[in-house]
């Protein structure tokens, strides 16, 4: 099995980078306008909102991961002991993940260019490709039954 070596984090910080870069250097024709006031009002409270969903994904499912005394490191999923299945994980089987996309979405409207909105789905697709599909094997690999129960009942998104 393709072991991981980049923490997920690692990948957010590279597409917010993208994003910036989209922001600071691509203009086109006449998208880029001032924004009335209430606008700027509107999107920080968006932002702050997504910020706080997207930190709040991430913390509570690492809690929940040291509650169950088992790993929350996905460069090393062999260390997990526990499959955890409670919480969020209820609804997703990667709201670390899910959180990773959120902060990359208020970052996006932070900026306020809605272009950078094409970054979501190639952050999705990366992190499927290089982190949870090699989770998915390994937990197969370890859990057996168990996970390909949870796997059948529980979307990878949403």
């Amino acid at each position: 099995m393709k072991r991981n070596i980049v923490p997920p984090p690692v990948y957010l910080l590279l597409f917010c980078g993208f994003a910036w870069l989209i922001d600071a250097h691509l203009i086109i024709g006449e998208w880029v306008v001032e924004q009335p006031s209430f606008m700027h009002t509107t999107r920080k409270l968006v932002c702050a909102v997504l910020l706080l969903t997207g930190l709040g994904l991430d913390i509570r499912s690492i809690v929940q991961f040291l509650a169950a005394r088992t790993s929350f490191n996905p460069l090393n999923v062999n260390n997990n002991r526990v499959l955890v299945t409670t919480g969020f994980y209820r609804y997703t089987r990667n709201p670390m993940y899910l959180g990773l996309i959120t902060l990359l979405l208020a970052w996006v409207v932070y900026l306020g260019n809605y272009i950078g909105l094409i970054l979501i789905p190639f952050l999705m697709w990366v992190l499927t490709r290089l982190q949870i599909i090699p989770e998915e094997q390994a937990l197969a690999r370890i859990f057996g039954a168990q996970y390909l129960n949870y796997k059948n009942r529980v979307r990878r998104w949403l």
